[in-house]
């Protein structure tokens, strides 16, 4: 009994589709200040448009570019941007990545989004005292074969 009862458990940690979300009793806690950030989202009235592109089959690496708008529909440029992402077939399995830049006035990085289906993205953009978060849910291409 007690082998059968190890083996179910190492099949339940070992499980790459099962997740606990990271620090969700301090998110729990701090519920006001996830409130307050959804105002403050909306006081600055940026947009988010994401765009990711097929993984390269070599390096299983996909580009991801964050577009911010203002309110005028105007790049929002400066700023310093996050990016958390998981699939949600394996939302135990997290990657991070810092947005740059570019010449376009948007953000991007190439990011290990090799699985197709569909993604979570959290994007946090930061510039001086402003905050913006945003969670975009949509599919990914994956390594195109």
């Amino acid at each position: 009994g007690v082998g059968v009862n190890l083996y179910f458990m190492s099949r339940a940690v070992s499980d790459p589709s099962f997740a606990v979300e990271a620090d969700y009793y301090a998110k729990a806690v701090a519920w006001d200040a996830h409130q307050a950030q959804a105002r403050d989202n909306a006081e600055l009235g940026w947009e988010l448009k994401l765009d990711v592109a097929a993984a390269d089959p070599g390096t299983g690496r996909a580009r991801v570019v964050a577009s911010l708008l203002d309110r005028d529909g105007l790049p929002v440029r400066g700023l310093t941007v996050g990016l958390e992402a998981f699939h949600n077939a394996r939302a135990s399995q997290v990657v991070k990545a810092t947005l740059v830049e570019t010449a376009e006035h948007a953000y991007a990085a190439d990011v290990a989004v090799s699985r197709p289906g569909f993604w979570e993205f959290r994007v946090a953009a930061a510039r001086g005292t402003e905050t913006f978060t945003a969670i975009v849910d949509q599919d990914a291409p994956g390594v195109l074969r």
